[in-house]
């Protein structure tokens, strides 16, 4: 009993996982320019970052299901929150993905929705350019 209270505490010592949050364009169309390039296969939304800035050319992309259980944040709320960049977003799409460290960011990409913040708990993956 003793061994197996050891042996959590060790591993919540270990891992520390951030938070990454980033508001997605209000504009959704793929129009030329965007970085963003969205595409739908139901349930499930792929937002994809247009920068081959990965290793062979690969680019981030973001999924998350639309038909999962939706939370909305307000405006104080998104001010408390660590919401980055699409710089920053890219710096950690590259740890998590070249550096192989996938467990060290939660991503959650925000939808304005109104005067409302939809959340989306996002999984990350990379795509490969093939000449």
């Amino acid at each position: 009993m003793i061994l197996s209270v050891k042996l959590c505490c060790y591993g919540q010592n270990k891992f520390k996982i951030d938070s990454v949050y980033h508001i997605l364009p209000e504009n959704k169309s793929n129009f030329n320019g965007s970085i963003w390039k969205f595409e739908y296969d139901a349930p499930v939304m792929y937002a994809k970052l247009q920068c081959p800035c990965l290793d062979n050319y690969g680019m981030p992309v973001f999924s998350y299901k639309l038909t999962d259980e939706k939370n909305y944040f307000d405006s104080k709320e998104i001010n408390k929150l660590n919401v980055v960049d699409v710089v920053d977003l890219l710096i950690r799409c590259k740890n998590a993905i070249v550096y192989r460290d996938k467990t060290a960011y939660a991503f959650f990409l925000l939808e304005q929705v109104g005067d409302k913040y939809l959340i989306h708990k996002a999984n990350l993956s990379k795509t490969q350019i093939v000449n």
